[in-house]
């Protein structure tokens, strides 16, 4: 049977080995809830004694470590566990770490697991996460409004310019997202590295729709925000066409000087 596993701790810091019985893990349930409650206390010796003594398998890092403990996390790593296993319903750490708003365990995931920062989430998340398929990392980044993951995205290349899937809106652009949610901050981010803020999207249910038109017509919209991103989209405008109009005259400039 199944024991109570907080009670269980207590007692393993005394004697790891005489607390821990095999009959724990009589089901994968059991395994799963034993394992997360253990990762969850952040003892990393007491999963050192269930894969060596008991031969728990720990193929995959799990969600709990990805979005709460830097220490298991960097623990799995070491046993080289795969970054890129999927987790429940089809998620991966990534996800996980982007979710709990952690720039610690991202820059984990990337420099020391590998994980590929642009890949797209997987597409058969089950019912409670279905809004996450497909959705690339970027995107989900700029949804929770992390400005610090955003920008260490933006650094490691990732493309800034990428349409991807977010709840089940294809071709959303983070610039678009960021206009929609009132996020000025990555917006400028955005549009430092390169991204276009005045283009329509180009696929999708929003095709057409432009970032200013999800400031100014977005439901979830705060209007503080909203306005001050109108604000800034409109001085990037006069901007564009400011350097347009000085580069006709260069042009022009040099036309009079070598017929």
């Amino acid at each position: 049977m199944f024991l109570s596993l907080p009670n269980t701790l207590l007692i393993s810091r005394i004697n790891i080995a005489q607390c821990i019985k095999i009959s724990y893990f009589e089901d994968d349930g059991d395994i799963y809830n034993a394992v997360t409650l253990i990762m969850l206390t952040e003892n990393c010796e007491i999963l050192e004694v269930l894969r060596n003594e008991f031969g728990v398998s720990l193929t995959s890092i799990s969600w709990e470590a990805a979005r709460d403990s830097t220490k298991v996390l960097n623990y799995y790593l070491e046993k080289h566990i795969s970054v890129n296993t999927f987790l429940r319903n089809s998620s991966v750490p990534l996800q996980a770490a982007i979710e709990s708003g952690s720039l610690e365990r991202v820059q984990i995931l990337h420099q020391r697991g590998k994980v590929n920062l642009a890949m797209p989430y997987p597409t058969d998340h089950g019912p409670n996460y279905a809004e996450f398929n497909g959705m690339p990392p970027l995107l989900h980044a700029v949804e929770i409004g992390s400005s610090p993951i955003v920008d260490y995205l933006l650094e490691a290349k990732v493309d800034c310019q990428s349409a991807g899937t977010y709840k089940k809106r294809n071709g959303i652009t983070p610039v678009y997202l960021a206009s929609e949610l009132g996020h000025l901050d990555i917006l400028k981010s955005l549009v430092h590295h390169g991204a276009d803020c005045k283009s329509a999207l180009t696929e999708g249910d929003d095709k057409g729709k432009t970032p200013l038109y999800a400031a100014t017509n977005c439901r979830c919209q705060t209007s503080c925000e909203h306005l001050k991103i109108v604000e800034y989209l409109h001085s990037q405008d006069k901007k564009q066409k400011t350097s347009a109009g000085l580069f006709q005259q260069v042009q022009v400039q040099q036309l009079q000087l070598h017929p």
